[in-house]
């Protein structure tokens, strides 16, 4: 199991380390925890907002990009049409167009990777662009970046967006500075962004289900609200239609085809349990998302000044030598701050400011096409089905004229 993507988050919030939560103006009540706040619970509330917000409108398109990569792995047959070959003793034949022409684009991308190249602006510049190329030629090697790029690369081309994740991974065997490739199903973005970089997405979310030992070990110090939302799970592709079932919140709750119960909290066969032994699971949700603060900024005289801009820190000598001898002025400025929850319906398990100083989200999209309707991503697939269709249905039918065909000649030696 690799639960490494929430647990780098929950380690660098949690404790008493320096991003240990906040409890300033907050009440020294033992008896409650602090995420129970009402100020917290109003963030839980907006972010369960968000999520049903998400969901609803990726939903169908969602729907659309499961169906482009069923394309790509050759399931394209309907259900009634192959029990009717199968009926007949004949297979469901597939000629995949689409996967073919797929991989000839995933193939030419591994074949024409690069490597970083870093030039220098100024003459002075030519040291430090040769360290900053091999330190990114390094980060790149240890990572397999050229491989996680390409399954980023692959989703891009079959259902329209791919993912990687840039963060810091406390895993003392691994480089603390990792890039790794992020599941598109795992991720739900700003339904109004429109931006290629993310500039106008106020959240991201990423959905994971953690094996209640890894949460308790995670978030000790909510242990009774975990446990209290494990549910065991019998097969990851429940746990799969749990997150993008698309009724609204409102149904949740009520019973679902084949026995499928829908608590809000995790999916399970009801009576299957006792005979396997489902695995206990928790659902965590993971959101980046945008405070408007106001932030303090220092202005510079020289635009070369590298004080010019910082966010002002009263702690910091330099800001504060710098303000008191005229090199810069403070000035107030509206600034997006990055923050991170991770929680779980109906709980609040973590929350605080985003640990890096670049305050961007954690993840980088790559993008095939996007609708001019609504921004939602599509790939080479999506255009391709009609003529994939057509190809499926021109063998079927010529199947069903053939086995026609072989039973009036048989009928005829008979006569």
């Amino acid at each position: 199991m690799n639960d490494e993507a929430l647990l780098n988050v929950a380690v660098v919030s949690g404790g008493n380390g320096p991003y240990a939560p906040h409890h300033a103006g907050e009440p020294d009540d033992r008896t409650q925890h602090y995420l129970d706040s009402p100020v917290n619970q109003d963030l839980l509330r907006n972010l369960e907002s968000w999520w049903i917000e998400a969901r609803d409108l990726h939903a169908d398109n969602r729907r659309e990009m499961m169906l482009d990569a069923d394309y790509y792995d050759c399931m394209q047959w309907s259900p009634e049409q192959a029990a009717v070959l199968e009926a007949r003793g004949q297979a469901p034949l597939t000629f995949p167009l689409v996967k073919q022409m797929c991989d000839w684009l995933i193939g030419t991308e591994r074949r024409t990777r690069i490597d970083w190249q870093v030039l220098p602006r100024k003459g002075d510049d030519v040291e430090a662009a040769a360290v900053k190329k091999d330190v990114l030629k390094y980060i790149s090697d240890v990572n397999g970046a050229g491989w996680e790029r390409s399954r980023q690369f692959a989703d891009q081309v079959k259902v329209g967006v791919g993912w990687t994740e840039e963060c810091y991974n406390n895993d003392q065997r691994e480089e603390p500075v990792t890039l790794r490739y992020a599941d598109w199903k795992s991720l739900w973005w700003d339904p109004y962004s429109r931006s290629y970089t993310l500039r106008d997405c106020r959240y991201i979310h990423r959905v994971k289900w953690l094996d209640l030992d890894y949460a308790l070990a995670m978030m000790p110090d909510r242990a009774d609200e975990l446990r209290r939302r494990a549910v065991d799970n019998l097969d990851p592709m429940l746990e799969q239609w749990e997150v993008e079932a698309t009724l609204p919140m409102l149904f949740y709750n009520t019973t679902m085809p084949h026995g499928i119960h829908s608590t809000g909290h995790g999916v399970g066969l009801w009576g299957m349990g006792a005979q396997r032994g489902g695995r206990r699971r928790v659902l965590a949700i993971e959101t980046w998302y945008t405070k408007a603060v106001n932030t303090p900024l220092l202005l510079g005289h020289d635009p070369e000044d590298e004080l010019n801009r910082q966010v002002f820190d009263i702690s910091n000598r330099l800001h504060q030598a710098a303000l008191a001898d005229g090199t810069v002025s403070l000035v107030d400025s509206v600034s997006e701050e990055m923050r991170f929850a991770i929680w779980t319906p109906g709980c609040l398990l973590r929350s605080n400011q985003s640990p890096y100083k670049h305050g961007r989200y954690p993840f980088t999209p790559a993008w095939c096409y996007r609708r001019h309707r609504d921004g939602m991503p599509y790939g080479v697939v999506r255009p391709a089905r009609d003529s994939q269709d057509e190809l499926q249905q021109a063998a079927f039918e010529d199947s069903v004229r053939t086995e026609h065909a072989a039973g009036d000649v048989r009928g005829w030696r008979l006569r």
